[in-house]
This record gives C-alpha cells, sequence and structure tokens, in this order.
C-alpha cells in the first residue's frame, strides 16, 4: 500500500512539472508570436520607437488587466494610468543619467593611456 501512495505523488510530480513546461511552452509561443506580430507592424505602418513603445506599455496594461480582471472605476483608471506614465518617466530619466555618466566618463577619461 505505500508503494501506492508513493507512486500517486510521483504521477503527481510528473503531471505538476508537465504543467509547468506547458505553461512555459505557451507563454514563449505567445512572446514569439508577439515579436512577430510588432515586427510585422514596425514594417509595415514605419513605426518609430516612442510608437514602438507604446505599443508594449499596452501589451503591458492588457496582460495586467487579464491577469486581475476587474471592473474599476474612472478614477482608479486615472490613477493607474498616472503611475503607469510616472514609471516611465522614471525609468527614462534614469537611463538619461546612466547616458551621460558614460558619456562624462568617456571624456573625462586620459589622453595619454
Amino acid at each position: 500500500m505505500t508503494a501506492t501512495i508513493v507512486e500517486l505523488k510521483q504521477f503527481r510530480q510528473i503531471r505538476e512539472e508537465k504543467a509547468e513546461q506547458d505553461l512555459e511552452n505557451r507563454l514563449r509561443r505567445e512572446v514569439a508570436g508577439f515579436n512577430e506580430s510588432l515586427q510585422v507592424a514596425m514594417e509595415r505602418f514605419n513605426l518609430n520607437m516612442p510608437m514602438i513603445a507604446t505599443l508594449l506599455m499596452a501589451k503591458a496594461v492588457e496582460a495586467l488587466e487579464a491577469d486581475q480582471p476587474r471592473n474599476r472605476t474612472e478614477g482608479e483608471e486615472f490613477a493607474s494610468a498616472n503611475q503607469l506614465v510616472q514609471s516611465i518617466v522614471k525609468a527614462r530619466a534614469r537611463a538619461n543619467e546612466r547616458a551621460m555618466a558614460d558619456a562624462v566618463r568617456f571624456s573625462t577619461a586620459p589622453t595619454g593611456a
């Protein structure tokens, strides 16, 4: 009887591992499909980087909504959009700071080295 319990645990573990692998494969296919559709859209509509960033943000919002579906008030929508914009601005500022720091380091490097 103990052997049967161990086998059931093993079957459950195998089933969980397979389910996890299937989920990972599905997510990889979705990402690949989205990447392909983004490439097609870039070529077809001559999208620039801000447009691409906007599409990616829209997809991120869509993914968040799918993860936590519920009706939100207009105020909650504005607050969520505001938070998203603030995060984007902060990330852009950090990227600009890093770029400027690299430029300063590059221009102040010793010339005799």
